[in-house]
């Protein structure tokens, strides 16, 4: 097949005009496939951004969520830390009250029973000196019974200084080796607030002996001095 001839002289080129007075270049308007292609590129671009978006919101979400673990891990931590150190306290601080209780309780059980026996003592004794009956006594036997009076008087004396002794000593005992707290015959005191210590004992037990004594004295003397007369 022959070869088409074109002269390129005799064809027409449209070249845009660039001189001054030229008129500026015609913008071709989109076609409907343009459109269309754009269209669809926007709304990928859209889709892009609200993934885009919808991810961030996830990822901060899920930051929030690390960090509400990171903290209950944190608290978890320090309440077993806490646990730890108030169950070894507490059963450091049961272990010693046991023992310092259990030496108290047979303190306790010692001092209970060493009251017991000197409130019997004491109520035998009373009871003793209670029995005592002066308006009874006969002329012949007066003297005698008189003896006897004066002997119970100084026992019963006696008793009573030795058996607060024993209280106090027993008493001391416990407040110097960390005991039971007393009550308030052990504390040394009184209702009242008086004082309750040996000296003080010794003293009122003398003081309670010396009006009896003193009675006894007096009916003995005035005993002889009937008799050396010769009035009974």
């Amino acid at each position: 097949m022959a070869e088409d001839f074109f002269d390129e002289d005799l064809v027409d080129v449209d070249t845009p005009q660039t001189a001054a007075g030229g008129s500026a270049p015609t913008v071709t308007p989109l076609t409907g496939a343009g459109q269309l292609r754009m269209h669809r590129q926007k709304e990928e671009i859209t889709t892009q951004v609200a993934d885009a978006v919808k991810e961030i919101e996830g990822l901060r979400m899920r930051q929030e969520q690390l960090e509400k673990e990171r903290s209950d891990l944190q608290d978890l931590a320090r309440r077993q830390d806490s646990y730890g150190e108030a169950k070894i306290e507490v059963i450091d601080q049961l272990t010693r009250s046991i023992v310092h209780l259990e030496k108290d309780e047979a303190q306790a059980h010692r001092y209970t029973e060493l009251l017991s026996v000197m409130r019997d003592r004491f109520k035998d004794t009373l009871e003793e000196l209670r029995g005592i009956n002066e308006a009874g006594w006969s002329k012949d036997a007066f003297q005698t019974e008189l003896n006897k009076a004066v002997v119970l008087v100084e026992e019963a004396r006696s008793i009573f200084s030795k058996g607060m002794a024993k209280i106090d000593a027993e008493n001391w005992n416990q407040v110097h080796e960390g005991g039971v707290q007393p009550s308030f015959l052990a504390r040394g005191e009184l209702p009242g607030g008086m004082p309750k210590r040996f000296s003080f004992w010794l003293k009122a037990g003398f003081a309670f002996s010396v009006p009896i004594i003193v009675v006894a004295i007096l009916v003995f003397v005035t005993a002889i001095v009937l008799r050396v007369k010769g009035w009974y």
